[in-house]
């Protein structure tokens, strides 16, 4: 694929090449968007538990919350 970003976003994914952590552009945009739903289902996760903890529900605690975003996830 080829992509066209803005000076400072090009600037970034140059800074993550230069780690030798990635082999390509793709690799770091990959990498990039897996974070962000990672996040996003944390954040989902945690907004979830707060519902309950205002709505004086005994739900599942927050780390297990957590706990099971990650497993979903494939994360350590």
């Amino acid at each position: 694929m080829s992509y066209q970003f803005p000076p400072d976003l090009e600037e970034l994914i140059r800074k993550q090449m230069a780690t030798g952590e990635y082999g390509s552009e793709d690799d770091v945009l990959r990498e990039a968007l897996r974070s962000l739903d990672i996040q996003r289902d944390d954040w989902d996760a945690i907004q979830a538990a707060l519902k309950t903890l205002d709505a004086g529900e005994t739900g599942v605690s927050l780390d297990d919350a957590f706990r099971q975003v990650r497993d979903r996830n494939g994360v350590a």
